[in-house]
């Protein structure tokens, strides 16, 4: 992926010279002349026994700004034989281990969190091999600290094992140290070391070496381990998790080194998608020197990104490749990879690929053939585990140039390599095989294979050899008898190679690859690790904490929650519901001002209803806090009765003046939690608001509410309840029922002259609708659609002025001369395809702005706006491909449910587009997003529904209520939403008769709109029933108040649709862009609606 440069402080230190693990830190940008946060202090400590090394890093980091809080990003890289086995964060004081969680989870807690400021810690995985770790909050002038570990198996060399680590860090106030622990009865060899005086010293159980401050410099630590230090090469282990036995064996085949024969005819396909810019060096020398050796041969150069194009053919004589160099090096790196390449060309000798193997777009390599893949990689991030499938099905190799200097990748070229031709093992004894993907066995080569041993022994056979000839048998015997304890390494080590063999089509095993992770406990691509605060943060998101004493708090606040889980889901509903029936009764009245007025009405005496229930509550609160609750109660009654916010309010049904209960609904089991709920009224039928319910003996209780209902949750083993009201005779009542509605009678004893009113207005009000799982935890805590048409702004820059007067075949060019300025901003690449498909040049429009998918990878905040920009070129199965891979890894971004579902219904998969946007609607998206957010979705549901009935599809709607089953045609609707989740929209438009509708607050003339009333990054929308004749003017207000802390640009976007869920419905979107250094920008657009056939967008 492209290197994004802007607000990044590097840390330059682990950079391995045979694997690299290479590290950048940065902090969000500070306002003003501030000091980015540092890694000020360093301790790596590392213990190597038994061929295996374990690493840790201890690290402080450090805010010297002025900012009151921040976060620190960790970037790093581990190679493909390492894996994180631990990650701990201080809380309190207290270095706390981390949780395994489904990265989508992880990244929704850790954002929702960081947003209380307090503290939380996330390491997750970002491509293959790619780590980044989050700390926050570092206070101003305070310290973080965090613990990462990882481990490896080190690979026998001629002298033995080696162990490398490189050093170097950038910032001068760094301080790093080294300690480093070798079991074993001869002393390893230091090959490099920061310091020359270093040396080891024997200690009790074997040698030791430290460095309490190593110099600043690039360094390099490198010790060799004497073979003598380490066990035979079978290693048995049962594992912690799995509870089966592993087994692992190193083994090094040998066979004399024989020369392949060379080739005379090659494919040389060069990829020069944007994420391989600059053509590095390395792959030009080991070209150039492999063609020398060869000698004469014919060349077919072929370049591959968002298509396959054969360059020309070459016939090489003597090896001489200057030409073919050059006509590589003129070669213009842009685009995605996007190819289902297809490598079954038997009709060359040897395919060389050049590739960092990341395919954006389309499947990953799929047909190999009998030819063998020579995959060569230049660049740090890669999809090693993709090119070493494809090298190795095919009988080739795997170059990866950051690891292997150019002599080395020749010796391996010319050798014919000794490989694992088969194994022979019975498969009721031994199971899930994988073995370490080699790049041909040489003298001294190991070869390693694990895997599970099901009987107490067992035999494995494993045949070595050239081709398809065996040159070498070995028989390895596996005796459970041998098994040792090696701290879970070997099980870990297990399942981190099955994950990489899963890596290699990752797209098509996502579920299997997340399942794997929570079991084992590893930090996948689906996986992250987690440290919260709080015991109710782990219960809010479902995360099991790491300590048995935080567990067993952790399950007990669980099983309370299962009752209102299932609460919540009719809560969604209510909420769902309530939002959307008030939508359909605005576009009822939607332009009768009357009609309008009446509703608003009604809407203001709700909400004073509600201030009034949200001030008694609070007076009730102090009353509690005094101890004299229901007295504050009883006043604040009086005193509504005095001010005549209250009236009398009969009914015909009249009560008994004693306290009496009334049971029904269900029985309830007394060994279970149960939740009762009912209605608490006087004699004459009215309710008593503020009224007290308590369970008996204890201080636990609720009030009903302003219509006199209550609901209130009681524990196994308790059955009785006391109802309290002053001025009324207490109750006490055996529940038996889940319905307890109970009439309380005057005590004339204590009241003389009580006159019983109730709240002004319908008695079937209630409390406006709510999100549910804010409410209960804050308890716990005490192809391209016709007639689409895209409309793009664009800034005015002098190069776009010139590019707009250019012919079209020129347009290109000119773009590829001016891109390195501008190759990081996303914006750029859609206002160059903007221009393109307005020329009529929509393929080039579709290369450009697949850029934007190299810029980072697994960005969120790019991929869906890419996927909305061709979605409108008409690359609809394209976008689809792209939404879909990246669904599940984002299933807390509701914007890959919206725009997947557009795309479906685009595509015609009128069904799928159904079925999400509604799931979409049954969840609670804690995020900072529109109050009814689900609302849209419905209306672009409903429109689905509504063109799939004009097209005779049938759909199945039986898990839909008919409430929600209702086509809102529209002259005109907009919607404005964002891709970040620091960016907070607003929306207004004036119509016609200069009647605004506001979104935040909730303004409803002229138009329907969204209500968020708080800080919503969207999607929000904008309905006009019957358009008027003339200029609507649209307002769009962004404020990035968090700016986003990975450099890139923010992007917002406006659909503008005339006869919305219509058979002539248009659409027009907008991009915008804001940057970090903007707080706040404001967009204008106008609308000019001649009918509904007719109308115009401009500036």
């Amino acid at each position: 992926m492209k290197k994004i440069k802007r607000g990044i402080l590097l840390i330059c230190f682990f950079c391995y010279t045979i694997y690299s693990f290479s590290q950048k830190l940065y902090t969000p940008k500070p306002e003003g002349n501030t000091k980015q946060g540092v890694l000020s202090t360093l301790s790596i400590d590392v213990k190597i026994k038994e061929g295996i090394a374990t690493t840790t890093l201890d690290m402080q980091f450090y805010q010297d700004g002025n900012q009151w809080q921040d976060e620190a990003v960790l970037q790093f890289s581990l190679t493909p034989n390492q894996f994180i086995s631990q990650f701990m964060l201080d809380v309190n004081g207290k270095l706390r281990d981390a949780s395994i969680v489904e990265k989508t989870k992880g990244r929704q807690a850790y954002e929702e969190i960081i947003s209380r400021r307090v503290d939380p810690g996330l390491l997750e995985m970002n491509g293959e091999n790619n780590y980044q770790l989050r700390v926050y909050p570092i206070m101003r002038r305070g310290y973080k600290r965090a613990v990462i570990s990882y481990q490896e198996q080190l690979k026998k060399g001629t002298e033995g094992l080696h162990y490398h680590l490189p050093l170097g860090y950038n910032r001068p106030t760094a301080k790093i140290s080294l300690n480093i622990t070798v079991d074993g009865t001869e002393a390893p060899i230091i090959k490099e070391s920061p310091l020359q005086s270093l040396q080891f010293m024997q200690t009790t159980s074997g040698f030791a070496a430290s460095i309490d401050s190593i110099p600043l410099a690039d360094n390099i630590f490198s010790v060799v381990v004497p073979n003598s230090n380490v066990r035979p090469q079978v290693f048995i282990e049962k594992g912690k998790y799995g509870q089966q036995r592993v087994f692992n064996l190193s083994i090094s085949p040998t066979l004399p080194i024989v020369k392949k024969t060379l080739p005379r005819k090659v494919a040389l396909y060069i990829d020069n998608s944007l994420s391989m810019q600059p053509l590095d060096n390395s792959l030009i020398e080991l070209l150039t020197a492999y063609i020398s050796h060869i000698g004469n041969l014919s060349v077919d150069l072929f370049s591959v990104n968002t298509e396959m194009k054969k360059i020309r053919e070459f016939n090489i004589q003597n090896g001489d490749s200057k030409q073919l160099i050059l006509d590589i090096s003129r070669l213009k790196f842009d685009n995605s990879l996007y190819q289902e390449l297809d490598f079954n060309k038997p009709e060359y000798d040897e395919i060389w690929f050049c590739s960092d193997g990341i395919i954006n777009l389309g499947k990953p390599i799929e047909k190999i053939g009998q030819v063998p893949i020579i995959a060569i990689n230049y660049n740090e991030q890669a999809n090693s585990s993709l090119l070493n499938r494809a090298a190795s099905a095919s009988g080739g190799n795997y170059i990866d140039l950051t690891k292997t200097t150019t002599s080395e990748a020749i010796e391996l070229l010319l050798d014919n390599p000794t490989n694992l031709i088969s194994s022979e093992f019975d498969p009721k004894q031994i199971t899930d095989i994988f073995h370490s993907r080699t790049q041909g066995l040489r003298i001294n080569g190991t070869f390693t294979l694990t895997g599970i041993l099901k009987s107490g022994k067992a035999n494995i056979i494993l045949n070595f050899g050239r081709g398809n000839t065996i040159l070498k048998r070995d028989t390895i015997t596996l005796n459970s008898s041998e098994a040792g304890k090696y701290d879970n390494f070997f099980e870990r080590l297990w399942i981190h190679s099955k994950i990489n063999e899963l890596y290699s089509n990752h797209n098509y095993h996502l579920s299997e690859i997340e399942k794997l992770g929570i079991q084992y406990k590893m930090v996948t691509q689906n996986t992250s690790l987690i440290v919260l605060e709080t015991i109710e943060d782990y219960v809010k998101y479902n995360i099991v904490p790491p300590t048995d004493k935080m567990q067993e708090e952790y399950y007990s606040m669980i099983q309370e929650l299962k009752q209102d889980e299932i609460n919540d889901i009719e809560k969604i509903n209510e909420y769902v519901n309530s939002n959307f029936s008030r939508r359909k009764k605005l576009w009822k009245i939607n332009g009768d001002e009357k009609a309008l007025r009446k509703y608003e009405e009604n809407i203001r005496k709700k909400e004073e209803r509600s201030e009034r229930w949200n001030e008694f509550k609070r007076r009730w609160q102090e009353g509690i806090e005094e101890g004299k609750a229901e007295q504050r109660a009883w006043e604040y009654r009086q005193q509504a009765i005095e001010n005549g916010t209250y009236r009398r309010r009969y009914t015909r049904k009249r009560y008994s003046s004693d306290s009496k209960a009334y049971q029904k609904g269900t029985i309830i089991d007394s060994k279970a939690t149960n939740t009762i709920k009912g209605i608490i009224r006087d004699e004459q039928g009215e309710p008593l608001i503020g009224c007290a319910i308590y369970i008996n003996g204890t201080t636990n209780g609720t009030i009903t509410n302003l219509d006199g209902e209550y609901e209130l949750k009681i524990p196994p083993g308790k059955t009785k309840i006391k109802i309290a009201y002053i001025g009324y005779n207490s109750l006490e009542v055996d529940v038996l029922s889940t319905i307890v509605d109970v009439v309380l009678g005057e005590d004339n004893h204590v009241l003389e002259d009580v006159v019983v009113v109730g709240y002004t207005g319908s008695s079937s009000a209630t409390e406006p609708a709510s999100p549910p799982a804010r409410e209960r935890i804050s308890k716990n805590v005490k192809k391209g659609t016709e007639g689409v048409e895209y409309y793009k702004w664009l800034d005015q820059d002098a190069w776009l002025s010139k590019m707009k007067s250019m012919n079209p075949s020129e347009i290109y060019n000119y773009y590829l001369s001016i891109k390195e300025e501008y190759e990081d901003i996303p914006f750029f690449y859609i206002s160059i395809a903007t221009l393109l498909s307005e020329k009529g040049l929509k393929d080039e429009a579709f290369k450009v702005v697949s850029n934007i998918l190299e810029l980072s990878y697994d960005n969120s905040l790019l991929i869906v706006p890419y996927a909305k920009f061709i979605l409108q070129l008409g690359y609809t199965e394209q976008a689809i491909d792209v939404l879909e891979k990246n669904h599940i890894l984002y299933s807390d971004n509701p914007m890959f449910y919206r725009e997947l579902g557009l795309a479906y219904a685009q595509a015609g998969r009128y069904q799928e587009a159904v079925d999400i946007l509604f799931n979409a609607t049954q969840k609670e998206w804690n995020t900072n997003l529109g109050e009814e957010i689900q609302t849209v979705f419905l209306t672009d549901m409903n429109s689905i529904i509504t063109k799939a009935k004009r097209e005779k599809v049938k759909l199945k709607l039986g898990m839909i209520r008919s409430s929600l089953i209702f086509p809102l045609i529209a002259d005109i609707r907009i919607v404005l939403g964002s891709y970040s989740k620091r960016n907070n929209l607003l929306l207004a438009v004036k119509d016609p008769n200069n009647l605004t509708s506001n979104s935040y607050y909730s303004y409803q003339k002229g138009g329907i709109t969204s209500d968020t009333r708080a800080i919503s990054y969207g999607p929000i929308d904008y309905l006009v029933r019957n358009g008027i004749k003339g200029t609507y003017n649209i307002n769009v207000r962004t404020d990035s108040f968090n700016k986003n802390n990975n450099g890139l640009a923010t992007l917002t976007y406006v659909e503008v649709y005339t006869n919305f869920g219509t058979e002539k419905e248009k659409k027009q979107v907008i991009f915008f862009q804001s940057t970090q250094d903007e707080s706040n920008k404001e967009f204008n657009r106008k609308l000019s609606f001649i009918n509904k056939n007719l109308s115009t967008l401009s500036e």
